[in-house]
């Protein structure tokens, strides 16, 4: 078949499958009161219901059909047989009825049996290739199911690391880092993955739209995790500004009397002991963070600069 022509048999595209179901149920928190066997159990069965909400990474037409349809000249072939009629029917239509085939044929034939054998055959080993291909891109199948909101919170707004931890409900530097960079390199992995189109002896794959799809994924992803990291340095740039002011506004209040004196004599050790250091030490992370960002080099709004600095 190869050494007839070059151009493959059928051309498939690697597209992706929208789940059957749009919108998770809200789910309560597991029970604390349960069994290490009993939680194990509940998280298998919410991971199985999950499933329904998954986008899944799928050739079109599937391997199923591609199949149904090379069989399928063996039927055609079964039916254009049985279409010659003998000479006696075609005749005597009248007396005769219906007419008879010639050589009548069905799939049990032995030729079409050995036929469909040979397809099958065929068929299981040169799908070999575009399944390992499409092995490849699932590995990055997740990037269709990532919730940005949801991965948003649980790096920056995750009630149970603060409770935990007894710190901040935001994640470390180090932590958002890997994140921002896992995306990133994930939308240069799926460019390189393969060539837009693989031809094999049978198949033709088509990866382009699905190479573009996941790789925007990846930098959609990316950027709305670089977006927060900005709104979190602009928040805390103000944060700083605000309090350093309000200790301005406070240390400058001319007391009215002794008990307003001894306050205003605390509140500047306090701010000079502690408030002061804390605000350094958040400074410094702002700026550490602002480091990342230049990492990717990221272009600031206007406004957050002249906010942030001046």
């Amino acid at each position: 078949m190869w050494a007839r022509s070059q151009t493959p048999m059928l051309v498939i595209h690697l597209a992706y499958k929208k789940p059957p179901k749009d919108k998770k149920p809200r789910r309560k928190p597991l029970d604390e009161n349960l069994t290490e066997e009993e939680r194990e159990a509940e998280l298998k069965r919410r991971a199985l219901e999950d499933e329904e909400y998954m986008y899944r990474l799928e050739y079109n037409p599937t391997p199923e059909k591609c199949l149904a349809f090379m069989q399928g000249s063996i039927e055609m072939i079964v039916n254009s047989t049985n279409a010659v009629t003998d000479l006696e029917s075609d005749l005597m239509k009248s007396l005769m009825g219906d007419k008879k085939p010639n050589f009548p044929i069905d799939q049990e034939f032995p030729w079409c049996k050995d036929a469909m054998a040979k397809i099958q055959s065929m068929f299981d080993e040169n799908i070999k290739e575009p399944l390992a291909i499409l092995e490849k891109y699932k590995q990055y199948e997740y990037l269709l199911n990532v919730n940005k909101n949801e991965l948003i919170d649980s790096l920056f707004h995750n009630k149970e690391r603060a409770a935990e931890e007894g710190g901040s409900e935001k994640a470390t530097l180090e932590e958002i880092g890997e994140q921002i960079q896992k995306y990133h390199q994930a939308a240069e992995e799926i460019e390189n993955l393969t060539n837009n189109h693989i031809d094999t002896p049978m198949f033709r794959v088509v990866a382009t739209k699905i190479k573009d799809t996941l790789a925007n994924q990846a930098l959609k992803i990316r950027d709305k995790l670089i977006d927060a990291v900005q709104k979190w340095c602009f928040d805390t740039v103000n944060h700083i500004d605000n309090t350093f002011r309000e200790m301005q506004k406070q240390i400058q209040t001319q007391p009215t009397n002794e008990k307003e004196l001894v306050f205003i004599r605390e509140f500047i050790q306090v701010s000079k002991e502690v408030t002061q250091v804390e605000l350094g030490e958040l400074l410094k992370a702002a700026n550490k963070h602002y480091d990342l960002l230049d990492t990717y080099s990221v272009v600031y709004k206007t406004d957050d600069i002249e906010n942030a600095f001046f």
